[in-house]
């Protein structure tokens, strides 16, 4: 009898111990409910998720608003959310821990992983290394980077590496910071390389399951089977409209991942814990120390009133605010946006998931939280930003307006498919008196305006990854025979030259 009440004794001790832990309050977040719920509205946002932990203590977890709008299902802390760019942290890890296993090494070259890869001079294969790929410091420029791997999306991300050598480059190795998702990719397929697993199982292996991410998954098809899944929005007259998901499939290693606040506190904890968990070392302390740390300068932020340098380390972002060390991630896919605080110092872990497209929301409650539990870091309001879902025009509105001087040549003459090595190709079609555009990502409607030069529109609502912004310029190559395409995807177009079938 005696021992059976000590059992109980002891195992209500531990479940007393365990809600402190979990349910223990922070009395300087009384009261926040009110201004977490005007930023929502502020936004037209569906909802949100939050936690906040720090000395190993959730301080903080709630969720706001609706998971699916239309439906008024809510959000709670185990709602799946994208967690976007936030991914970046969990491929460098992976390659982190390979590092630490001898399998790979942060100055290898990328070619030693992946042999038939290749940049765009002799010198950048030579110079470019694995460390590059995870700071954004090859060199490679970004639109162009981010084109080849969305508007010319591949049936297989392998098939993106022959194309990277025709990809210019805007700056030098190690020089500049230029954000990159491509490179990115290829730091998860060298990972793969390296194991002959996929990304996604060495996330599970490496990092879901230590961590006892139960709800925390690699893509979307597998987080959609989560019944507590929230759908993806963006703003329209007001209100949030239902997006589509992003096709991540050739960029996973840079967004692809869903989770929850509940178990993105525990990634949190584990960075500040210097890679344990459950006395266990999860992800090894020197690689810790080399993420965090102040590797590439970013570039200024003009809207700064006062010029404070920031870094990036491994899929990190770093830097001193006002004397705190802060590190920092933001995330957005279509339909999500995230962002993600650690005070090292201060053993203090914000997570804020949103579903909402493109929206200035999670990094304004982050702030607010920061502000209410260290005053002193309180900032400037930023302006509030939110996606406005694609309005679709007429599919079959002509491309060329009565009031607009026609081009130097017949839009007939312009049919036909235009191909560049490094991003794919592009069909011009025409049907009665409008021109369209068609490629991997998307069917768009051009408009003429002028000066031989045509812009694009949605013929159907798609992903927020891209909004209108491409024009194309047709030309007559040097011999005056055939017709070529400039397009607008780097600082000098993109020539694509029609193709004789």
């Amino acid at each position: 009898m005696k021992n059976t009440l000590l059992l109980a004794l002891i195992i209500q001790m531990a479940l007393t111990v365990s809600a402190q832990k979990k349910d223990n309050k922070d009395t300087r977040l009384q009261g926040i409910e009110p201004e977490i719920k005007l930023l929502i509205d502020q936004h037209h946002a569906a909802g949100l998720a939050v936690a906040v932990i720090q000395h190993g203590r959730t301080i903080y977890s709630k969720g706001f608003g609706y998971r699916d709008y239309e439906k008024k299902m809510p959000v709670d802390e185990n709602t799946v959310f994208g967690i976007g760019s936030c991914t970046k942290a969990f491929t460098a890890s992976v390659l982190g821990i390979l590092q630490e296993e001898g399998k790979l090494d942060f100055y290898d070259r990328p070619n030693q992983h992946l042999k038939n890869l290749e940049f765009s001079t002799p010198g950048k294969n030579d110079s470019i290394r694995i460390h590059h790929l995870l700071t954004h410091t090859t060199g490679l420029s970004s639109t162009p980077s981010e084109s080849t791997a969305v508007l010319f999306i591949p049936s297989d991300k392998y098939e993106l590496i022959p194309r990277i050598k025709y990809i210019n480059s805007s700056s030098g190795v190690g020089q500049d910071w230029i954000y990159n998702n491509l490179m990115y990719s290829v730091a998860g397929m060298i990972s793969e390389q390296s194991t002959g697993k996929s990304l996604a199982y060495n996330w599970r292996k490496m990092i879901f399951n230590p961590l006892e991410m139960t709800n925390t998954y690699a893509d979307h098809k597998d987080a959609i089977q989560n019944s507590n899944f929230s759908l993806g929005y963006a703003v329209e007259n007001g209100s949030p409209s239902r997006v589509i998901e992003e096709d991540m499939s050739v960029r996973g290693a840079g967004g692809s991942i869903f989770s929850t606040v509940a178990d993105m506190s525990k990634w949190m904890q584990l960075w500040l814990d210097k890679g344990q968990y459950h006395d266990q070392q999860i992800l090894p302390k020197k690689y810790i120390e080399a993420a965090t740390d102040t590797i590439a300068l970013l570039p200024s932020n003009p809207n700064q009133s006062v010029y404070v340098p920031r870094y990036y380390g491994y899929g990190w972002g770093n830097w001193y605010h006002k004397g705190y060390k802060r590190t920092e991630h933001a995330g957005g896919v279509s339909g999500y946006v995230s962002n993600v605080v650690l005070y090292p110092n201060e053993k203090l872990g914000i997570v804020v998931l949103c579903n909402q497209t493109a929206s200035s929301l999670p990094s304004k409650v982050s702030n607010l939280i920061i502000e209410k539990l260290y005053p002193e870091l309180a900032e400037n309001e930023t302006e509030i930003r939110f996606s406005q879902t694609t309005i679709i025009d007429p599919i079959n509105t002509p491309t060329i307006s009565d009031s607009i001087q026609a081009p130097s040549y017949e839009l007939e003459d312009l049919i036909g498919t235009y191909h560049h090595p490094g991003f794919g190709e592009i069909d011009i079609t025409l049907k009665g008196k409008t021109m369209y555009a068609s490629m991997p990502y998307a069917k768009f409607r051009l408009e003429y305006i002028g000066d031989d030069i045509f812009i694009d529109h949605f013929t159907e609502r798609l992903p927020h990854t891209y909004w209108s912004f491409l024009d194309f310029k047709f030309e007559k190559d040097q011999n005056e025979t055939a017709y070529k395409l400039l397009l607008n995807l780097d600082t000098t177009p993109v020539v694509f030259n029609k193709q004789n079938r």
